[in-house]
């Protein structure tokens, strides 16, 4: 009797192993998978995955904060489309997947059918152990060079929220009260983060 040998999911799935080099047009001719899977600066990656289970999975409580995210961005801003991951949207000849995203009214985004182009409004990340180096830094950088008016650091460790504004081409921190609310410049609202991490308050 053979024992079963685990393999990595991107073997099983045929798709390339996290770092694999490719092209924009060779990163499009891969299969349509469900499972959140970038191309950053021409390197295959995989934001969520764990490396214990070798599992594509995020965990519980990052899907739960990516969806109270994305309702309150819907309550906040119905006017908009809130957009969740996985859904491409191309960036600088990136092929970003970005945990939840906000285009306003007439906003630079466009809806290319299978993907998303331009700067969303908004973007959400929701910290996982994989994309805290993408999140922080290279999403980072490449949302404020591309006009993104405001990224969201969630931190499902700390339960806290992040909070950055373009002014004049770079991200300023924006203030936060004790309770960590604070002030949305792109949606013009008052956000309560007992929203993302909690219940509604009454």
């Amino acid at each position: 009797m053979t024992d079963q040998v685990d393999v990595p999911f991107w073997e099983a799935m045929g798709l390339p192993a996290p770092g694999t080099h490719m092209t924009l047009t060779e990163y499009d001719a891969l299969p349509e998978v469900s499972i959140h899977m970038e191309l950053l600066n021409e390197t295959v990656t995989y934001p969520d995955w764990s490396e214990q289970s070798m599992s594509p999975a995020p965990s519980t409580k990052h899907q739960r904060l990516t969806l109270k995210s994305a309702t309150l961005l819907e309550d906040l801003a119905p006017e908009g489309v809130v957009v969740i991951a996985p859904t491409d949207v191309l960036l600088d000849g990136r092929k970003i997947q970005p945990d939840v995203f906000w285009i306003a009214p007439n906003g630079a985004c466009v809806d290319r059918e299978s993907y998303y182009e331009g700067p969303p409004d908004l973007i959400v990340e929701v910290l996982s152990p994989a994309s805290i180096k993408h999140d922080r830094m290279t999403k980072f950088d490449l949302y404020e060079r591309n006009g993104v008016s405001e990224y969201w650091i969630v931190d499902p460790i700390a339960d806290y929220v992040e909070v950055y504004t373009l002014r004049e081409g770079k991200y300023v921190r924006v203030n936060q009260d004790a309770n960590g609310d604070f002030h949305s410049p792109a949606l013009d609202k008052q956000v309560s983060v007992a929203r993302i991490f909690g219940v509604q308050p009454a």
